[in-house]
């Protein structure tokens, strides 16, 4: 059972949250770009899960993963937040939190079973028209989405769980530290 998340943030960020004393929902699932290159794929029960907040805080239920790691988005994971700052409360509320196999929108998953890395051509802006509607890709998105289940009735068995959690937490619930994967000499 997923008791803490851990968010990964940079310390500009970390600054704001310090200042404004609360870490906000900022993460955003454009419902529009969902419908229009997958929704004929994504279950209507998934759209409710997803879009039942207007944004979240994304996190992992422990600190450097280890399935974020062998599916290849840890890495990626640290770039995109900077990574400086790895940040964890408990999860307190549990309605409108959801979770998601981040495995089927991977590196690996996708060099596993088509041998194409989607996600990384997608990250790097260098998918072909062609490769952007292949249904290969679509149909790994798709499954992406498709597991997202609420937080309390997930059993516990996604290899890459991801947390999507939708409500503000206060500064005095944070637990706080430099991350020592990132280099902080920048």
């Amino acid at each position: 059972m997923i008791k803490d998340i851990y968010h990964y943030t940079s310390r500009e960020n970390w600054k704001q949250i310090q200042s404004d004393k609360v870490l906000k929902p900022m993460t955003r699932i454009n419902e529009q770009r969902v419908r229009s290159s997958i929704g004929n794929l994504v279950k209507l029960n998934t759209f409710r899960i997803i879009l039942a907040y207007p944004s979240f805080i994304v996190g992992v239920p422990e600190p450097n993963h280890s399935g974020w790691a062998k599916y290849g988005l840890l890495k990626p994971l640290i770039e995109y937040s900077t990574g400086e700052v790895l940040l964890s409360f408990p999860v307190g509320d549990r309605s409108g939190v959801f979770v998601r196999e981040h495995k089927h929108w991977s590196p690996k998953e996708c060099v596993d079973l088509y041998g194409v890395d989607f996600f990384g051509l997608h990250r790097a802006k260098k998918l072909t028209l062609e490769q952007l509607n292949d249904k290969r890709l679509k149909t790994q998105i798709a499954k992406y989405y498709n597991s997202a289940v609420q937080l309390r009735r997930y059993d516990g068995s996604y290899e890459v769980p991801e947390i999507w959690f939708p409500h503000q937490v206060s500064l005095s619930m944070i637990l706080t530290k430099i991350n020592p994967l990132v280099k902080l000499d920048k």
